[in-house]
């Protein structure tokens, strides 16, 4: 009897040793399925954006999502997905609405089909955090795991405001895309640049920003240099021409192709620069 009572005991107080681990592991469970069933909403931060004279508030729209995903065809998946959407949208203009601005804006994001059904800022953040990847057919949000993951599926993309002057503000929709096959052709990646004429309310295109001889010239340095870059395709070695995406720097204009566009998919993005000493005579804006 004293040794069954013994057992008993040490029964007991191992019992009450496990019982706060066994607690602890129903903790997590149900805080894992609770955040699974919580939808990330997005934050938004107020801002104003000030350069002589001009004012411009905005919104910062930040909007994570996260998603559980099966693997694809090609066995390709970490079991998670990120589907990101951040945006500076503007709310204020000199203490106008911006409409034009927004307007602009959601036609720049969005393709022609995208635009029968999104009409707003909320359709966009809506429509950029739903995964293409999905359990089932379903889209589901979970919570991400802390570790393990190898990188992020699905698209993130940030749209911010990055400069300002007193009759020109850019946009620069930085984006990461992800399609599915675990190959390098698998990924995209790049910044884009929207700029926009406070004073007009319009886009500035590539011949807005710079004269017309400045395409001839640049286009003529191209050709008479391009075997400096063994990488690029011959046809454009051949025809070069200068990209209508580009980006201002004090220093230098960058000229933007896309992955595949000029180069093999291993060479990946391509950026050709020129000195800002070259490109100054040739640009119709002031950017000082």
């Amino acid at each position: 009897m004293k040794k069954i009572a013994l057992l008993l005991l040490v029964a007991m107080v191992a019992g009450l040793a496990l019982a706060p681990q066994a607690e602890a592991k129903r903790r997590t469970r149900r805080g894992a399925r609770n955040a699974a069933q919580q939808i990330p909403q997005p934050t938004v931060t107020a801002h104003s954006l000030e350069a002589s004279g001009v004012t411009l508030l905005y919104n910062t729209i930040d909007a994570p999502a996260y998603y559980k995903v099966n693997k694809d065809d090609a066995g390709f998946s970490n079991g998670y997905a990120d589907e990101s959407f951040a945006i500076d949208w503007p709310t204020s203009l000199n203490g106008q609405e911006p409409v034009a601005l927004r307007h602009t804006l959601l036609n720049w994001l969005t393709s022609d089909e995208e635009r029968k059904t999104i009409t707003s800022v909320d359709d966009l953040v809506n429509a950029r955090t739903k995964c293409s990847f999905a359990v089932n057919g379903t889209a589901r949000r979970v919570a991400k795991m802390p570790e393990g993951d190898s990188g992020p599926l699905c698209s993130m993309a940030s749209v911010k405001v990055n400069r300002l002057t007193p009759k020109l503000l850019v946009y620069a929709n930085t984006y990461e895309i992800y399609t599915g096959g675990g190959t390098n052709a698998s990924f995209a990646d790049g910044t884009s640049y929207l700029y926009y004429d406070l004073v007009s309310n319009r886009v500035l295109t590539r011949d807005d920003v710079f004269r017309p001889e400045a395409v001839k010239v640049l286009e003529a340095e191209l050709r008479d240099n391009a075997d400096e870059w063994d990488y690029l395709w011959d046809e454009f070695k051949a025809s070069p021409y200068l990209s209508e995406n580009f980006a201002i720097e004090e220093d230098k204009v960058i000229f933007l192709y896309g992955k595949y566009e000029i180069a093999p998919g291993l060479a990946g993005n391509v950026a050709i620069e020129f000195p800002m000493s070259k490109m100054a005579p040739y640009m119709k804006i002031d950017i000082k």
